[in-house]
């Protein structure tokens, strides 16, 4: 089905240097002044990157590629990268998402941004202190841009720290679960719409072509923590209670400060890694996908450069199918070697879901074409008798039963029946654009549910 085509990602990794001291480094208290514009223009320039080289592998000249529409490029960034020097508020976030917004309407819809992350202060409360909120953006362009804003939920001591300790305190989502406060929801407002700013890293994207698959998102410590393990898991068992098809691929990636990364279909995001990642293994080769290329992009800071593709392999061609036992998505950092979910848990699950769902819609989908049909005849057959006068419109008469099914009803239609002759059935049928002139099935909807 097209929901489950499969989806290549093309992954642009952009590293960043300029704004970010190291590690450790303490911000200074004063503001700089043109620190929304400029990342206004950073943003714009990691867009029309992509979009460059999106074009450049899907289209010639000006048009999309045959067999391209399930191609996405995807640009991400390390944790941190878009620090400035102060936090941002909301209200100077919200502008820089209104500037994102209107540049990915413009831009391709199988462009994807993973911009990690911002520093956002929310005002203080009461009693309580500000909020600092890490935060990656998480963009699928097009028309009509979808946005998921994913708060970091376990901040470290390492994380990137501001010298003014009225913004010390990183927000972490266990503030709620072990108070049982409830999370007061931020949001913000672009586009015409308002959104959420959430502890969610999993979200279900849809490509030009109609496929879907579910993009697992861990800010660095997030991954350490299962994060994407456990909301994907709560994710497919909420799935499953419904009727609706479940997405049989999914991409996993990290952005991160610092990352030991290993193992297999796993994308980094990090400025500083420990050691090269391995992405291919002999049951998965993924070298066809690697490729490496060092870009210098001017992002707005000054002199600085961002790198892409500096440790290889940054680019992954290919998604992880959630079919495929032997990839579980693992990925070794400093914390140790863990599997992001045992498919083989789903697998069997999510196909037989998939395949009654699929039924359920054929099912209606085939009712709804038969209905259209009889209602279209039993007003032909109705003219037909009262074009006839008294006894003689008994000799009127049609062999079309509702409980005959479509398949026989198309049969009959086409003459092959041996109940009378279809004539009227077929000019129903024409008229409809479901037949020919010779009784050919030339519907392409009707010759895929009757197959």
């Amino acid at each position: 089905m097209p929901q489950n085509t499969k989806i290549k990602i093309q992954d642009l990794i952009v590293l960043g240097s300029g704004e970010k001291p190291p590690r450790f480094y303490e911000h200074p208290k004063h503001p700089a002044k043109t620190q929304v514009k400029r990342l206004i223009e950073a943003i714009g320039t990691l867009i029309t990157f992509a979009d460059d080289r999106h074009k450049k592998d899907n289209y010639d000249n000006g048009k999309l590629r045959e067999n391209c529409s399930n191609n996405i490029t995807r640009l991400a960034t390390n944790e941190f990268f878009f620090y400035s020097q102060i936090p941002l508020t909301i209200q100077q976030f919200t502008e820089i998402q209104e500037a994102t917004y209107r540049q990915a309407q413009t831009t391709p819809q199988n462009i994807y941004l993973v911009l990690g992350t911002f520093a956002i202060q929310v005002p203080k409360e009461g009693s309580r202190i500000p909020w600092l909120l890490n935060v990656l953006v998480h963009v699928e362009c097009g028309s009509k841009p979808k946005f998921n804003f994913y708060i970091k939920n376990y901040p470290d001591f390492r994380d990137e720290r501001y010298k003014n300790p009225n913004i010390f305190y990183y927000l972490a989502k266990k503030d709620f679960e072990t108070t049982m406060t409830p999370f007061p929801k931020v949001k913000i407002s672009f586009g015409g719409e308002d959104h959420d700013l959430s502890f969610n890293n999993v979200f279900i994207c849809e490509t030009l072509g109609g496929g879907k698959f579910f993009s697992c998102v861990d800010i660095c410590r997030d991954h350490t923590a299962r994060l994407a393990r456990n909301n994907l898991a709560k994710t497919i068992q909420k799935l499953l209670t419904e009727n609706e098809m479940i997405p049989t691929q999914l991409s996993h990636i990290v952005s991160a400060a610092t990352l030991d990364s290993k193992q297999l279909n796993i994308m980094h995001a990090s400025d500083r890694l420990f050691f090269r990642p391995v992405l291919a293994t002999a049951d998965n080769p993924a070298s066809e996908g690697y490729l490496h290329e060092k870009h210098n992009l001017q992002l707005g800071f000054g002199d600085q450069n961002a790198l892409v593709g500096e440790y290889p392999p940054q680019f992954c061609s290919e998604l992880t199918s959630i079919n495929w036992r032997e990839d579980n998505l693992q990925c070794e950092i400093e914390y140790g070697l863990y599997e992001i979910l045992p498919w083989d848990n789903y697998r069997v699950q999510i196909e037989e879901h998939n395949k009654t769902v699929a039924a359920e819609r054929l099912k209606r989908e085939v009712e709804g074409i038969k209905r259209t049909f009889l209602d279209r005849h039993n007003e032909r057959l109705s003219r037909d008798r009262n074009a006839w006068c008294g006894l003689f419109s008994l000799f009127t008469k049609s062999h079309v039963r509702a409980d005959k099914s479509l398949k026989d009803l198309v049969f009959h239609a086409q003459g092959k029946s041996q109940e009378g002759s279809g004539r009227r059935s077929q000019i129903i049928m024409k008229e409809l654009n479901w037949l020919d002139d010779n009784g050919e099935i030339i519907s392409e909807q009707l010759r895929r549910v009757i197959n």
